[in-house]
């Protein structure tokens, strides 16, 4: 299965696909498959997305928005590094979730 398909199975709203996979491609959307279905794991639980506020995939693919911010995760204690990590990375740092980054912490804590 390819990043495209495991992202448009989890996605909740599968409208107008052909623009979403015109998407993909614009943001090179295999780079970012883990990142997507990770906030996709959020955000389908948000209240926004359970009252129906779903975003047509292409223009959540078009806005990034799997680097949305997840709430619940802005009060971890580990956050505020994380954020300081980010903008010392720039653009590499944008490619890494905050999950992601806490995994990473704890393991070298081990």
């Amino acid at each position: 299965m390819t990043g495209f398909e495991q992202v448009w199975a989890t996605y909740p709203r599968r409208e107008a696909k052909k623009d979403a996979l015109k998407a993909w491609g614009q943001v090179q959307g295999d780079r970012h498959v883990d990142a997507i279905l990770t906030a996709l794991a959020w955000q389908t639980q948000s209240d926004s997305w359970r009252r129906g506020f779903v975003p047509l995939p292409a223009s959540y693919l078009r806005g990034e928005r799997w680097m949305d911010e997840n709430p619940t995760l802005q009060r971890d204690p580990l956050y505020p590094q994380f954020e300081v990590w980010q903008k010392q990375h720039g653009d590499d740092g944008a490619n890494i979730t905050f999950e992601q980054f806490k995994a990473f912490a704890q393991r070298d804590r081990a």
